[in-house]
């Protein structure tokens, strides 16, 4: 029961004290607010997308556990369209709906979920593989979501014109595409490995100083995200948004992870870092890239900030009786 009390504070913890430091810092107002929006658009732009191609670009796509991963994201499209129909029947107003929508089945993966994994059960080799698959797909369902019921300049929905245009253009989505590609190319013909850099720290090749650019900005997406994350938390709710903020964090903490994680490990017999990236994928908090996009979409962006911050909150909470529920039935091993 220690070890797995300690092992659950560990894993969470450095996480959380990187957010506190951010939050600390920004409301004593040692950085300002403006260094924070231009690091969330570093994170968004720049790391991030750097990080998930190195990770897809380093993995072994001979290893893939197809079963885990369709299983992962058959659950995510399902979670998708039965949100459809609740907020169509319990939400009216438009700018929320793609917001709550999204909120309930994408997760913080890139920015906490990854780390957590590699925590949690020491190699993160199956979660990053899995953001080959999940991102695009988180990325594609929430512009969906975010343009479905939105109106354009002569007042009627966008269309699929609008949705593949915000698919196309979104950052994450090419940085995986290109990492499948070249790992495809690289994997599937013979070349001089003196020529091909390897994305990893360690490499001889000729072009060695790109892995090292690559690996050392890489670095910087997990900490420098998440002291963002900090720096931008703003406590301030109208009661308009209460219900639907409740609703949004209750799904995305609670709801989602239990039903998730029980039919994987309970059905599919899912065990070790099958676990570890389950947890990552459905019960880490709501992206901070989903506020972004909210924003950048003409959604609720208010909601979308609240629903971040309050759901990364609480997450300290529910991902620790998750963690150590799961420890304690040495799900991990």
């Amino acid at each position: 029961m220690l070890d797995s009390l300690f092992f659950t504070i560990n894993s969470i913890f450095p996480l959380i004290l990187i957010v506190l430091i951010g939050f600390i810092l920004k409301s004593k107002k040692i950085i300002n607010e403006k260094f924070f929006d231009y690091g969330s658009k570093f994170c968004f732009y720049i790391a991030l997308p750097i990080s998930l191609f190195k990770s897809v670009y380093t993995s072994d796509f001979s290893k893939i556990n197809w079963i885990f991963i369709g299983y992962c994201l058959i659950f995510t499209i399902i979670i998708f369209f039965i949100m459809i129909v609740i907020v169509c029947a319990f939400c009216k107003v438009d700018k929320r709906r793609g917001v709550i929508i999204q909120a309930s089945f994408r997760s913080n993966y890139a920015y906490i979920g990854i780390p957590l994994a590699a925590t949690l059960f020491g190699d993160n080799s199956l979660a990053s593989l899995m953001a080959a698959f999940s991102i695009p797909l988180y990325n594609m369902l929430s512009v969906i979501a975010l343009t479905v019921f939105m109106k354009n300049d002569e007042g009627k929905n966008k269309g699929l014109i609008e949705c593949l245009k915000g698919i196309i253009k979104n950052p994450l989505i090419i940085s995986i595409l290109i990492a499948i590609i070249l790992n495809l190319i690289f994997n599937r013909f013979s070349f001089n490995d003196k020529f091909i850099p390897n994305m990893q720290q360690n490499d001889s090749s000729y072009f060695a100083f790109i892995s090292k650019t690559i690996v050392m900005i890489a670095s910087l997406a997990t900490p420098l995200s998440l002291f963002v994350i900090g720096g931008q938390f703003k406590f301030n709710i109208s009661n308009k948004e209460l219900m639907p903020l409740i609703l949004s964090v209750a799904i995305r903490l609670v709801i989602v992870p239990i039903i998730a994680l029980s039919l994987g490990i309970l059905i599919f017999k899912f065990r070790g870092q099958e676990v570890a990236t389950m947890i990552a994928l459905f019960a880490t908090p709501a992206a901070v890239a989903s506020a972004i996009m909210a924003k950048e979409m003409n959604n609720d962006e208010e909601l979308a900030n609240q629903i971040v911050v309050w759901s990364t909150i609480f997450s300290t909470i529910t991902l620790f009786i998750i963690i150590f529920v799961c420890a304690n039935l040495n799900l991990f091993k």
